[in-house]
């Protein structure tokens, strides 16, 4: 954060009927023209109305509203603030112990001018929002201007938009809310765009109705870009509507793994987004070609393999494929495997597919024929189709903040973990009566050291072998990368292929 508090408040007036101003915005526009300290605006028990925007801007002076309780001292939108936010601070302000409401004037809150406060001057000023209630905005608060903005044990309630969005270009924003519930807001915390800085959500309450959404994120080059503290923990919802939205920790979009910083754990309601990955191939042919007795080499890998389903066979109408970020055109529920061997392979991310249909218009087998192709994100969305509600996506490979491509799994975060690895697998080895070994190894060098390294005896070339191992990680780092590798005790030119592969990997 760029705004450290450390003045100290040598005046205070009082707003009341027995106070130096019976109107806040009176005291407030005195502090703007006349102020020579800081200042403290203490709010008189009751109501106080509001008919037109009360607007902060002392450059020389930092201001702090407070009222005596959230319950006690309200603060009341009436006729003349209609199309116009209640406050607009464009320097320093806190505000605490008040509640701020819109619902005192009729449809107050529908129009997208009329928020509770914006934040629409200097940049880089700094905000308490503290013991508050905020009732019955269209915005909450509204930050345009890169503020540093702290806000706790708060209740944003009946908020049309959002509860708290942030739109800037400026550099260096930071959003710190802890212990907010958020009830009835069509978003809680709008992360629309920013120009670094940071964010950290914590202890936090989301009441949505159907279609509400509790922390939406808009990512990528152009919107949220953060270099700081970026944590969302211990927060819960009541299961309705959306949680999280807009957050990316498979590298499916661009900039690729553009979200692997961001921490988003201990949220009852979702999965913790740890590093974690997993790899499911069954019957893989590929082989491997051990030169020399004894040596390791890497595994050649494994094609991906996907398997799409309908809950019901469909009827009529289109559905569409997504592999990563790329979308298919429509494709007819009932349209022929080559059709959709087209449609996929028209996709700038695939080279070609295989398609092999199991059930007419209800389930395929997409293997993808191209070496590290179809292991990230794929969707079926089937809003267009007749009869079917559903598709079921079983793809070889989950990922949250790794990249798995085929035979290696890369760690993306910046922030240092331990990881953990669990492999099984069935090797076949090419000649008879051979001791086979499989292990993990570490960027790609033997010399980092194998790890987990297991011997099979396979006696025979004609059948499979299970195999399994264990691997704990200490310290593993950004661009980190791991892959599975083989070796025989054998002579000279055995082949190796490791199938049916099951591959864990989690991180603490």
């Amino acid at each position: 954060m760029t705004y450290i508090k450390s003045y100290k408040l040598t005046q205070r007036i009082y707003v009341g009927t027995t106070g130096q101003y019976t109107t806040l915005k009176e005291a407030v526009d005195y502090f703007n023209a006349s102020a020579n300290s800081n200042m403290e605006i203490l709010v008189d028990a009751g109501h106080h109305l509001v008919t037109d925007t009360i607007t902060v801007n002392n450059s020389s002076y930092d201001l702090q509203i407070r009222g005596l309780g959230s319950l006690i001292t309200l603060i009341e939108a009436m006729t003349g603030l209609t199309n116009k936010p209640m406050f607009s601070f464009k320097t320093n302000c806190d505000i605490n112990k008040v509640t701020i409401t819109g619902n005192t004037l009729a449809s107050y809150g529908t129009l997208s001018t009329e928020n509770a406060i914006n934040f629409d001057g200097t940049v880089n000023i700094g905000t308490e929002v503290t013991d508050i209630i905020i009732d019955t905005f269209n915005i909450g608060l509204y930050d345009t201007k890169a503020t540093d903005i702290f806000t706790f044990n708060a209740l944003y309630l009946n908020i049309t938009t959002a509860a708290i969005r942030i739109n800037t270009t400026d550099t260096n924003q930071y959003l710190d809310c802890e212990v907010v519930t958020f009830e009835n807001c069509g978003i809680g915390i709008d992360l629309l765009k920013a120009n670094t800085g940071g964010f950290y959500i914590n202890t936090c309450f989301f009441v949505n109705s159907s279609n509400q959404i509790a922390v939406k994120y808009t990512g990528g080059t152009g919107n949220y870009v953060y270099t700081s503290i970026t944590t969302i923990s211990d927060c819960t919802y009541n299961n309705v509507g959306t949680f999280f939205s807009g957050f990316d920790f498979s590298g499916r979009v661009s900039p690729l793994n553009r979200d692997a910083g961001i921490v988003l754990i201990n949220n009852p309601g979702t999965e913790n987004k740890n590093p974690h990955a997993k790899v499911g191939i069954l019957n893989n042919a590929t082989t491997t070609t051990i030169t020399t007795a004894n040596t390791f080499y890497k595994s050649a890998g494994f094609l991906s393999k996907t398997i799409l389903s309908f809950d019901l066979a469909a009827t009529a109408g289109t559905f569409t494929y997504t592999v990563g970020d790329q979308t298919t055109a429509a494709i007819a529920y009932n349209a022929s495997v080559a059709t959709i061997k087209a449609a996929i392979e028209a996709l700038s991310n695939i080279t070609t597919v295989t398609v092999i249909q199991v059930v007419a218009s209800k389930e395929w087998t997409i293997s993808f024929d191209t070496a590290n192709e179809g292991w990230i994100y794929q969707h079926c969305n089937t809003s267009g189709l007749t009869n079917t509600t559903i598709a079921y996506v079983k793809r070889a490979s989950y990922q949250t903040k790794f990249t798995v491509t085929a035979n290696k799994v890369l760690y993306q975060p910046t922030n240092t973990r331990d990881v953990m690895m669990w492999v099984s697998c069935n090797v076949i080895n090419s000649r008879n009566g051979r001791n086979t070994d499989i292990a993990i190894v570490k960027n790609g060098n033997v010399l980092y050291g194998v790890f987990g390294q297991v011997t099979v005896s396979c006696a025979s070339n004609a059948s499979t072998y299970p195999v399994s191992t264990f691997v704990y990680l200490e310290e593993v780092t950004a661009n980190d990368y791991f892959e599975l590798w083989v070796t025989t005790n054998g002579t000279n030119g055995d082949t190796i292929i490791v199938q049916d592969v099951s591959w864990l990997i989690d991180s603490k």
